[in-house]
């Protein structure tokens, strides 16, 4: 599958919530996971331009791979997701074929549909929130210009990305992004 979207600084997440739902929007779930990504020794997952996660919501786990990013304006690139039975024995798998935990970033995740739209609202510690819309590139715009925000602000970094620039802002310490 691919992943398209794009990914906003948002200021007030209970107002872009509400006007979700006054668009005819639904909440879907909310919850909290630990991200784990994974890297081989050498780091050569990312100097691929790739990423392997392992996210816990309770006791679900998710092994996610995503592949190279495409050029677009948008987020765009492979992903595969595959449940896991649980957190402990995902981890046992990724470390058993040789993966190395590298980092480590919480969240408090508002999942929303919209259309065929899919919205999270992610609140991430110390800088607020995020907010990420997942669709076909014309209806990501269509969501986001009913939100009120503009395509221009869209971000296409990860929360990676955003850690180290934070990092150097002096906005974040130590190694991993946890509550």
């Amino acid at each position: 599958m691919i992943e398209t979207e794009i990914k906003f600084k948002i200021a007030d997440a209970a107002e872009i919530e509400t006007r979700i739902l006054a668009l005819g929007g639904s909440h879907e779930k909310s919850f909290f996971s630990r991200n784990t990504l994974f890297d081989t020794p050498k780091m050569g997952l990312k100097k691929k331009g790739c990423l392997l996660r392992l996210r816990e919501e309770g006791e679900s786990a998710i092994i996610t791979f995503k592949g190279k990013a495409m050029k677009s304006k948008f987020k765009k690139r492979p992903e595969v997701n595959l449940r896991a039975e649980n957190a402990e024995k995902a981890r046992a798998l990724l470390e058993g074929l040789g993966f190395e935990e590298k980092w480590v970033y919480e969240k408090k995740t508002k999942y929303l549909r919209l259309e065929s739209a899919e919205i999270t609202i992610d609140e991430m510690p110390v800088v607020g929130h995020f907010m990420e819309i997942e669709a076909a590139p014309r209806e990501i715009e269509k969501t986001a210009k009913a939100l009120g925000l503009r395509m221009r602000e869209g971000m296409k970094e990860t929360y990676a990305d955003l850690f180290r620039r934070f990092k150097k802002q002096g906005l974040l310490r130590g190694k991993n992004w946890v509550f």
